[in-house]
């Protein structure tokens, strides 16, 4: 008895997700993770600042990051957030 294989193509039609963030938005996750604890390590290390003001420093980039994805990216057309800005800008 022979098998049937049929062909998956899950890989290529799958999208990157974590919580909110998804496709080229974990890039946003990314940068904003690193200026998170840039900012958490310069403002306690170099300004002295108390742990937990400098913890308020660091959640900043994470919570304009969401703040930017659930405004501008999750459930919207691709160049929105572009669009937006440009809108802005004029």
């Amino acid at each position: 008895m022979e098998r049937l294989i049929h062909a998956n193509d899950n890989a290529r039609e799958a999208k990157v997700t974590l919580w909110i963030f998804e496709g080229s938005s974990l890039y946003v996750l990314i940068v904003s993770v690193a200026l998170a604890l840039a900012g958490f390590r310069s403002a306690y290390d170099r300004l002295g600042l108390g742990t937990w003001a400098s913890a308020g420093v660091g959640v900043a980039p994470l919570v304009l990051a969401s703040v930017y994805v659930l405004t501008l990216k999750l459930g919207k057309p691709k160049s929105y957030d572009v669009d937006v800005f440009r809108w802005a800008c004029d």
